[in-house]
């Protein structure tokens, strides 16, 4: 059964919780400033996985399991008609296209996600 109680956090922790939240929208900055006609979203997402990791975070998504499958990447990418929670791929970009993102990182033991 799921435990539903919610435990106050101390200062320290709201501390560490706020670090990963800081990195994650320094993540989308990247993203948002890396997106234009021509670049792939695996390329958008090759910086972002070096950004964190170069940050002291890790990509929460990435090695995350599902069976038999294990999610190699940084951020969930779908271009355009495609669902949530895409694969990045090579396919370059172009003008007009709709690009969603998420990403998820965790650092110091703190988990900060989204989309």
């Amino acid at each position: 059964m799921w435990d539903r109680r919610v435990s106050v956090k101390t200062e320290e922790q709201i501390a560490l919780m706020r670090e990963s939240g800081k990195l994650l929208a320094e993540a989308f900055a990247l993203a948002e400033s890396l997106v234009a006609p021509g670049i792939s979203s695996m390329e958008i997402n090759t910086k972002v996985d070096e950004f964190l990791t170069g940050k002291g975070g890790d990509p929460a998504f990435k090695g995350y399991k599902v069976g038999k499958q294990t999610f190699k990447y940084a951020c969930c990418m779908s271009q355009n008609e495609a669902v949530v929670h895409g694969i990045p791929t090579d396919t370059p970009l172009v003008e007009g296209d709709i690009l969603s993102v998420d990403i998820g990182v965790e650092k110091n033991g703190w988990f900060a996600d989204s989309a």
